[in-house]
């Protein structure tokens, strides 16, 4: 870095000229608009139950776009790509219903707190 430069970091979560909210109301408004990424039930869920799924550009730009869903650990990753990228067509699209309540135990730690409240809230996902 250049002699005399100042470099400035932003605390993570924070965008210019914008406060975080901490208040229960932010986090309700916060865990609403992850809920809105997602299908209204389970049953909306129409991923394939085996065979190849190649992630579109928008939300993998890396090379890893392939993922044979027959197979527990690249399905994971798959599975926690469309959560946490896909928008909610996406969600209807590529994660099949019954997979994802099989494999919701494993899954779980992968996913974002705010995420995984939205999906246990509004498709009924618990720990079993």
């Amino acid at each position: 870095m250049p002699k005399g430069r100042t470099v400035r970091f932003r605390q993570p979560g924070r965008a210019r000229g914008l406060d975080l909210d901490n208040s229960s109301m932010g986090l309700t408004a916060a865990i609403a608009g992850q809920a809105s990424r997602l299908p209204d039930r389970l049953e909306d869920l129409h991923g394939p139950w085996q065979g190849v799924v190649v992630l579109p550009v928008h939300m993998t730009w890396h090379e890893l776009r392939e993922f044979d869903v027959a197979r527990q650990r690249p399905r994971l990753l798959l599975y926690s790509i469309v959560i946490s990228q896909g928008r909610r067509n996406d969600v209807a699209r590529f994660l099949n219903a019954q997979r994802l309540r099989e494999d919701w135990p494993q899954l779980r730690p992968l996913v974002s707190a705010r995420m995984r409240r939205a999906l246990e809230r509004k498709l009924g996902l618990l720990m079993s």
